[in-house]
């Protein structure tokens, strides 16, 4: 039955979003305030309030995994260990 690979097909998604989410919103918000600069169309309170709670929530949930991260003594992805930029010599 068709409802049978449902289920696998969102799993597929979701894991194909996971990580981009931040960058999806962020460039909704860009276009968008890119259109009314350039008067494509006009200015949205309501639209300002959706870009910003998803905004909001995304960053939420990269700040939950972090923590989560720290807390169970995992390896954290995406974070480079060393010395600051500014504190290492250069060639």
């Amino acid at each position: 039955m068709w409802t049978d690979c449902v289920p696998n097909q969102l799993r597929n998604a979701i894991a194909f979003l996971s990580g981009k989410k931040t960058y999806i919103v962020a460039f909704a918000a860009l276009v968008y305030a890119l259109g009314i600069s350039r008067n494509w169309w006009a200015h949205s309170a309501e639209i300002d309030l959706y870009l910003g709670g998803a905004g909001a929530i995304t960053i939420r949930a990269a700040i939950a995994k972090l923590i989560a991260a720290i807390e169970s003594d995992q390896e954290i992805t995406g974070i480079q260990s060393g010395a600051p930029l500014m504190a290492r010599k250069l060639p």
